[in-house]
């Protein structure tokens, strides 16, 4: 099953933010960590040892989207049965 999933990347007159993680510079870090993880089909957070942090901080927007889809997934089976 494939899907689409967003995150958003937001900008103001404070830092930008990247899946709720405060970037230092454009959030690349954090896109390329997420881009990373959705390639790979990444499910194990000991599989990006050694990266960077705003990498890592990538990775678990990545895993944290996913979980908030299969919940509303599972929460739409739920309420059809």
């Amino acid at each position: 099953m494939r899907g689409v999933i967003v995150v958003v990347c937001s900008y103001s007159a404070q830092a930008p933010t990247f899946g709720g993680y405060a970037c230092a510079d454009n959030c690349s870090g954090h896109a390329a960590g997420y881009r990373w993880a959705e390639q790979y089909r990444i499910t194990d957070m000991d599989e990006c040892r050694g990266r960077s942090q705003f990498f890592y901080e990538g990775v678990l927007s990545t895993l944290r989207t996913r979980i908030a889809v299969l919940k509303r997934m599972i929460m739409g089976i739920l309420l059809t049965e």
